[in-house]
């Protein structure tokens, strides 16, 4: 299976880097001067509440802002003091380099063979989530690259209060849009609490900036925050909000939601042996499933995709590996799916296509999760280059896995190092 694959990888990854130049190059130029409805059209919005907050306007009457007052303290800095074509080119050259870092650390992340190498810095690139958000102008490369980093930085062994202190400034621009990251918090709180605490303070603080700008409370914001997520709960595919709105369950939407992520919890808890991958890889299907999402944050599917891409490339041969190659695989070529399948060619097609988006998730994290109770997750891979970054066993001494290789250290083992 495994020389199957490796084939397989060579010819994937040509495909996909054809597939990733088309989309990137059209979509960036949709952010930058597309004048479509499409076009720029979420930056726009971000762009319209950002300036209207800062002049003391309440967003939430006038607009449908459904982003808590946090985000437009991270956004302000960036595009609300700039005319709108330099907040598109400022907002072209963070995403960019929002996938770049991406590519980065997913590189990192995979074994050392120039196939698999390519294939996971192609990845970010040729996903129809990266250029639907890219053209749209969505946060969603931001906050993947932030979050990520942030939850890589906060698991090296040997941390300092600059690595605690970056972890935590990482995570918490992550949260700018906290419906994509909020549920790794559970991962940053059991690797280092300090990073943390101090992500809480930093939220804390940037809201606290954000409200000195409004002329009302905080409660007021923080009731039409929630007012206007309550409108926008009911669109979006492949989350609990549609499922219960589907069964009849409306008004269980937010317990549902709170009480995935709480099992999320547990759930880490008992894996905490588990590689790092896996469990970020569960984490962000936890993120697309627990509130309302959008075709642009289908690109969280990159994560649990490197951790299938680890889990099919390393190690002894084994039926949990064979599964895992059969669902990047096929995560791999849902990847391809045109975006007009989503959007231009009427509702039958679309809830189609959004169908098998579905399935094919429903694989990839039946398997992470088989994978995480198993032996080769617990103790990794000896003895090869950039095969585990899990999260129990001894530190290791040579780097990668995102930011180092075969770095191993459970969530508990690594805080008793550090005392």
């Amino acid at each position: 299976m495994k020389r199957d694959l490796s084939g397989f990888l060579w010819l994937l990854t040509p495909l996909l880097a054809v597939v990733a130049l088309k989309r990137i190059v059209h979509q960036a130029g949709e952010l930058l001067a597309g004048t479509g409805y499409s076009a720029a059209f979420d930056l726009h919005l971000r762009y319209v509440e950002t300036t209207r907050w800062f002049a003391g306007t309440y967003v939430y009457a006038e607009t449908q802002a459904d982003y808590p007052p946090a985000s437009y303290a991270f956004l302000g800095p960036l595009i609300g003091s700039l005319d709108w074509p330099s907040a598109r080119l400022a907002w072209l050259a963070c995403s960019l380099g929002a996938l770049a870092a991406l590519s980065w650390m997913m590189v990192r992340a995979v074994e050392r063979r120039p196939g698999t190498r390519a294939l996971a810095a192609v990845l970010p690139w040729a996903a129809y989530g990266s250029a639907l958000t890219l053209g749209v102008g969505q946060l969603g490369l931001i906050c993947l690259a932030t979050g990520l980093g942030g939850i890589l930085l906060a698991h090296k062994t040997g941390q300092s209060r600059l690595r605690i202190g970056g972890a935590a400034l990482l995570f918490t621009l992550s949260l700018v849009k906290p419906s994509l990251t909020a549920p790794w918090f559970w991962l940053l709180l059991l690797a280092s609490p300090a990073a943390a605490c101090l992500a809480v303070v930093l939220y804390g603080a940037a809201t606290l900036a954000a409200c000195a700008f409004q002329p009302g409370p905080l409660s007021r914001l923080l009731t039409g925050w929630i007012d206007n997520g309550h409108v926008h709960a009911a669109r979006g595919y492949g989350n609990v909000a549609d499922w219960a709105a589907v069964l009849g369950f409306g008004t269980w939407i937010v317990p549902l939601g709170l009480a995935l992520l709480a099992a999320l919890f547990v759930w880490i808890l008992r894996h905490s042996h588990a590689d790092i991958w896996i469990l970020l890889g569960v984490s962000a299907f936890v993120a697309r499933f627990f509130t309302y999402h959008y075709y642009v944050d289908d690109l969280l599917i990159l994560v649990p995709m490197i951790a299938l891409l680890r889990l099919a490339t390393q190690g002894p041969e084994s039926p949990l590996r064979d599964a895992a190659a059969t669902a990047f695989l096929l995560a791999a070529l849902a990847q391809l799916t045109p975006t007009r399948l989503f959007t231009e060619l009427g509702p039958q097609v679309a809830r189609a296509t959004e169908g098998v988006q579905i399935l094919v998730w429903l694989v990839a994290v039946g398997v992470l999760i088989r994978a995480a109770g198993s032996s080769t997750a617990r103790n990794g891979w000896p003895g090869l280059p950039g095969s585990s970054y899990s999260l129990q066993d001894t530190p290791g001494a040579c780097r990668a896995g995102g930011f180092q290789e075969n770095d191993h250290g459970s969530l508990l083992s690594r805080r008793r190092d550090s005392r």
